[in-house]
C-alpha cells in the first residue's frame, strides 16, 4: 500500500484539492453564524424621542430608531424582528445548527462505508448543505430558519471525517 502511494502525482493532488474544498464549504457553514446571527447596530432617527446615549431599543417606539445601513435583513435578528425577543429565540438558529450536528454525527456515522462509499456520502452531504443553504433564503419565520439550520447541521456533521479519510487515502506517510 505504501509503495503504491509513494509516487504522488498530479491526479492525486487534484483529488486532494477537490476533497479539501468540501472542508472549506463546511467551515463556511460553521462560521456564517457569526455574521447572520449577530446583533446588528442601530441608531436614533427621532432625536426628540431617543438620544445617542439610549441603550435599550425595546423601550423606544420602532419609528424612533433604525438599523445601521438602513436595511432590515442585515441579520436574523433584524430580519425576523427579534431585537426585543428572548435570548432563547435569538440563539435558536445557532443552537439548532449545533444540535443538528450532534444528531447528524450519531446517525450519519451509522451509515456504513460499503453502503454508498465515502465519496458519494461526501457528495450527498455537500449537496444537501448547498440546497438547504439556498432554501434558507426563503424562510419566512425564525422557526423555519432554525429548522433549516438544523438540517444543515445534520448534513455537515460527517463532512470532516469523510474528507479527512479520503485525503488520508491519497497521501502517503
Amino acid at each position: 500500500f505504501e509503495q503504491s502511494l509513494s509516487d504522488f502525482n498530479l491526479s492525486q493532488f487534484l483529488q486532494v484539492i477537490l476533497v479539501g474544498l468540501a472542508l472549506t464549504f463546511d467551515a463556511q457553514q460553521i462560521f456564517i453564524t457569526v455574521f447572520t446571527d449577530a446583533y446588528p447596530t442601530w441608531h436614533c432617527v427621532d432625536h426628540n424621542v431617543c438620544t445617542p446615549a439610549t441603550t435599550d431599543i425595546c423601550k423606544l417606539p420602532r419609528s424612533a430608531w433604525d438599523w445601521d445601513g438602513g436595511f432590515k435583513g442585515k441579520s436574523v435578528i433584524s430580519e425576523f424582528n427579534l431585537e426585543c425577543s428572548s435570548s432563547f429565540l435569538r440563539s435558536l438558529p445557532t443552537s439548532a445548527f449545533y444540535m443538528g450536528s450532534i444528531v447528524g454525527g450519531v446517525f450519519m456515522a451509522m451509515i456504513p462505508d460499503g453502503f454508498l462509499g465515502r465519496k458519494q456520502l461526501l457528495f450527498y452531504t455537500t449537496l444537501a448543505m448547498s440546497l438547504t443553504g439556498i432554501s434558507i433564503f426563503f424562510s419566512t419565520s425564525i422557526w423555519s430558519y432554525a429548522f433549516l439550520k438544523f438540517a444543515i447541521g445534520v448534513a455537515r456533521s460527517q463532512t470532516g471525517p469523510y474528507a479527512f479519510n479520503l485525503i488520508g487515502e491519497r497521501v502517503s506517510t
